[in-house]
């Protein structure tokens, strides 16, 4: 029997211990504030059993710890909503809520195993967590302050030097090589996919 597409994502996952030092320290930070691996086993388990391989890499942040939650685009694959959320001496952080369907569960290890690549044009996938309310699993994610290219072409005329056009298509084409590096393609890539920081 051929693998299947969650078995061949995983196989793209790194040990954890041969991640970069920063990287391990950053997910290390974030296990030791949110301290829910047996709610993130339940919720992977419940998905697919394969998922646990994930939890090394991911914490679990509890819904009820969102507020201000407005939807902010719907693609071909996932809806993503923006959040508040209450960070270390009470500052708000905005995070990115990208709904994913159960049958889209490679998308998880696609998503964390791309998030690992130290790449600081792709935003980095923090942990998951689950709508109570309307039941949808969602991976919680750096937010784009920038909004979508797709946003910037709506609100504002294309003027100015093509030096910034070519440099927008240099970071584009980047962050899309360092995907193919390890057998990933975007399938899905247009203006709005396409974050600004």
């Amino acid at each position: 029997m051929p693998p299947s597409r969650i078995d061949k994502a995983l196989l793209l996952l790194p040990p954890f211990d041969q991640l970069l030092g920063s990287t391990r320290d950053r997910i290390s930070r974030l296990k030791h504030r949110y301290p829910c691996d047996d709610e993130l086993i339940t919720h992977l388990m419940h998905m697919d059993p394969r998922l646990v391989a994930l939890v090394p890499y991911l914490v679990w942040i509890p819904y009820e710890q969102f507020f201000d939650v407005q939807k902010v685009g719907q693609g071909g694959f996932a809806t993503v909503w923006k959040a508040r959320f209450k960070a270390n001496q009470g500052f708000d952080v905005i995070l990115a809520l990208k709904e994913i369907d159960v049958s889209f569960q490679q998308e998880i290890v696609l998503q964390t195993v791309i998030s690992l690549q130290n790449n600081s044009r792709i935003m980095n996938v923090i942990g998951l967590s689950k709508d109570p309310e309307s039941g949808r699993n969602l991976i919680v994610m750096a937010f784009a302050k920038g909004g979508s290219l797709e946003k910037r072409l709506d609100e504002t005329e294309l003027r100015g030097p093509w030096s910034d056009t070519f440099g927008a298509a240099l970071r584009v084409s980047t962050a899309l090589a360092s995907l193919h590096l390890i057998g990933v393609t975007h399938n899905d890539l247009h203006p709005g996919n396409i974050g600004r920081p």
